[in-house]
């Protein structure tokens, strides 16, 4: 191969190498007797003479196999695929075995699944679940539905649920109160505006739930005196204001209301045997009972848990915490003192209001109206949108008067 190049030693331009210059074109490089070969059989010069078409004939200068290969493999723009990139083999423990050896598995990182906080809603329910539960299995809701409830126990139920109905007036209108309406080009989509259509078929349920108690007291004649309220509902009073105050949040009162509204509709009624004999537990099935089990309050009810989960969304500041709390504290005491309006009933229900159990119920519902009042405040202020012109006016239901206030 050398015969065909002429060496010399260059240490012009601080090359300082040994360089050979072919001597049929000049063409000049470094010594490398394969880049040398691979010239002589581009040289059209040397291959135009004897020698070089001999050598190309019996296949001494045979075209090097990379000069067929992309020339973006040469310049290293694209990796050989003659040659394996990044094929390393597996590596090895200390104990000798590689990864996938028996006994061993791989480590494969996992992503973190995103736990999604549970709805304002959702989380009351689950946090007062004991509450819930003892509040609509009262003994007086098992006599209620089996037919056996004496008047009397009736009647002073009644009594106590007027109170509570008269006060949701009060209690409304100053949620009505707290809301201010924004400039907004699209008012059914504010929050405050939806609530608003809310609280007002509130307010007009509040009026016909009034005309209905003394519609149906006059009709079955049923002769409810008008007694003093008891603690519970004198709790329930306190807890209107309480919510309704300045300092307290529409969520919050919203709560207060959602809360009752829930409580009812889930009344835990056992069924008659047999077709009521006595004028009050006719009053009863007919009227009251066929209220609860109404379509438009579990409208109405579904409507008001939207609401509460949408002013959540809305209106909480920060991390939330101390509406969460404000919103656990009212929504449980709720629950508890609904829980003890229901007058106590032994045998086939018989009132028992000399029971001592009565006279606790009543002095824990009196430190639990004091407590509320002591209560820290609340800071200022399913998912499904709370519907408008289907739920304006839920109609005429005890329950969702009662769960109102």
């Amino acid at each position: 191969m050398n015969k065909y190049f002429d060496e010399f030693f260059d240490d012009s331009l601080g090359h300082k190498c040994v360089r050979v210059r072919c001597q049929s074109c000049g063409f000049v490089r470094a010594k490398n007797a394969t880049r040398q070969g691979e010239h002589l059989t581009r040289c059209k010069e040397f291959l135009s003479t004897t020698e070089g078409a001999e050598l190309l004939t019996s296949g001494s200068l045979a075209p090097n196999q990379q000069q067929d290969q992309d020339p973006a493999i040469s310049n290293g723009a694209t990796s050989n695929p003659e040659f394996p990139c990044n094929r390393r083999s597996p590596k090895r423990s200390r104990n000798g075995m590689t990864p996938n050896g028996p006994g061993l598995r791989p480590f494969l990182p996992q992503t973190p699944k995103l736990v999604q906080a549970p709805a304002l809603a959702q989380h009351l329910l689950g946090q007062a679940e004991d509450l819930m539960i003892s509040a609509t299995h009262h003994s007086f809701l098992s006599h209620a539905g089996c037919g056996s409830l004496t008047e009397n126990a009736l009647n002073q139920w009644l009594a106590q649920i007027g109170y509570i109905s008269r006060s949701l007036v009060s209690f409304t209108g100053a949620l009505i109160g707290k809301i201010r309406i924004p400039e907004t080009a699209n008012l059914e989509c504010d929050s405050t505006f939806r609530c608003l259509d809310l609280l007002c078929s509130a307010v007009n349920n509040t009026k016909r739930e009034l005309e209905f108690l003394e519609a149906t007291k006059r009709i079955y004649g049923l002769n409810v005196n008008f007694d003093e309220p008891n603690p519970p509902t004198k709790g329930f009073i306190d807890l209107f204001h309480s919510a309704s105050c300045p300092s307290a949040t529409l969520l919050e009162g919203m709560v207060v209301l959602w809360a009752i509204e829930v409580v009812s509709s889930v009344l835990l009624l056992s069924k008659a045997t047999s077709k009521p004999r006595n004028t009050h537990i006719t009053a009863l099935h007919e009227a009251f009972i066929e209220n609860w089990k109404s379509e438009k309050f579990r409208r109405f009810v579904d409507a008001c848990r939207s609401m509460v989960d949408e002013l959540d969304m809305a209106q909480t500041t920060g991390n939330g915490r101390a509406e969460m709390l404000a919103c656990e504290r009212v929504f449980e005491q709720s629950i508890w003192l609904w829980g003890q309006m229901f007058p106590d009933v032994i045998g086939m229900g018989e009132l028992d209001g000399l029971d001592d159990r009565q006279n606790n119920r009543n002095n824990g519902a009196n430190n639990a109206a004091d407590g509320d009042s002591s209560a820290d405040q609340a800071v200022e202020g399913d998912n499904e949108d709370v519907a408008h012109a289907s739920v304006d006016s839920p109609g005429t239901e005890l329950g969702s008067v009662v769960a109102a206030n």
